[in-house]
């Protein structure tokens, strides 16, 4: 690997006072639709001082991968109980051992500037029936969720108030209001606080830590769940860069991090000086000194806008927010 870092927490959750604040931090906090027309949303927050003019050095990529549209077409859904137009912004995959076999789709969805969750149940022939639209006022801005039950999941809020001039205060005055929601067919709480802009969640091969992307404090929080499925603070492991998505190893428990090493440049797009990308790895998360590696950057002239990355097979496979998908072999 190109770099690795010892890094461990240095600060409080209570946020980081040097912090830059971009002149397009509204646009950057909460979308804007006119800064990327005709582009898919993604929530990006304000930027690393640091930025990626530097070749890859994770891993070569002989592949580029065109990013194909969601099967989750309205058509394939036999009789949907009144579902609301899908504009989907992440996606997560529920399969447990189930007596039926069962595999569940969890959905954020945002129509019309909303948020609210989807569940659906797969069947056969690739056909996806909608089961559940659950809203909530706790489920405000919910960027992701990781589900843990048929019906049941944890989410993340990107910022705390539905208020635009709230929302760039918060920031500004290092408010760390933003909660991790738990949902379930009896309640929606707050599962836990002190996050400033809460982003990418997954979860421990075990079960038994949750992992949350701080994308403003760049940092990843590990919680550890307790009985009656109540989230304790466990610790912080910063990372340098902008995080968004989460991936987890299921067989090492590393994390993968899609990272924007320079977000400033996503707003406004500038296709001749693009955004950058970059993929980070955790190893020994839960470790007194947590590892952090550098897999993969580039300064967006081979994918821009890096979301979300994955290992598999001497493979790393890497998602944008609206570019298309690549798969590189790792060295």
């Amino acid at each position: 690997m190109a770099l690795v870092r010892s890094l461990t927490r240095q600060r409080s959750k209570q946020g980081s006072p040097d912090f830059p604040r971009p002149r397009h931090f509204l646009q950057l906090f909460r979308w804007d639709p006119k800064a990327f027309p005709g582009q898919p949303k993604d929530i990006v927050s304000p930027a690393c001082p640091r930025s990626a003019p530097r070749p890859p050095t994770g891993g070569t990529c002989p592949e580029h991968l065109p990013r194909e549209a969601s099967g989750g077409h309205p058509e394939q859904m036999p009789e949907p109980p009144q579902l609301a137009p899908l504009d989907a912004e992440e996606q997560r995959l529920y399969s447990e051992l189930l007596p039926d076999d069962s595999v569940y789709l969890f959905v954020v969805n945002r129509p019309e500037g909303k948020s609210q969750v989807e569940i659906f149940r797969y069947v056969e022939d690739d056909t996806l029936v909608h089961l559940k639209t659950i809203i909530h006022p706790l489920l405000s801005s919910v960027n992701d969720i990781v589900a843990v039950g048929v019906e049941s999941f944890y989410a993340t809020n990107t910022y705390y108030y539905e208020n635009n001039a709230l929302s760039y205060a918060s920031v500004i005055l290092n408010w760390p209001w933003c909660q991790v929601v738990y949902n379930s067919p009896g309640e929606v709480r707050a599962a836990a606080g002190g996050i400033m802009s809460g982003n990418g969640i997954n979860m421990s091969p075990d079960k038994r830590h949750i992992y949350v992307s701080d994308i403003v404090d760049h940092e990843v929080d590990v919680f550890e769940r307790h009985e009656g499925e109540h989230l304790v603070f466990i610790k912080s492991v910063a990372v340098g860069s902008l995080c968004d998505n989460i991936d987890v190893d299921q067989k090492t428990g590393d994390l993968c991090l899609g990272c924007h090493a320079n977000s400033a440049k996503l707003v406004p797009f500038n296709p001749e000086d693009p955004p950058g990308s970059e993929i980070l790895k955790i190893r020994n998360v839960l470790s007194e000194r947590a590892v952090v590696s550098q897999e993969y950057i580039d300064d967006g002239r081979i994918i821009m806008g890096s979301t979300i990355a994955a290992t598999y097979e001497g493979k790393l496979l890497i998602g944008s927010a609206f570019h298309k998908a690549l798969c590189c072999d790792l060295k």
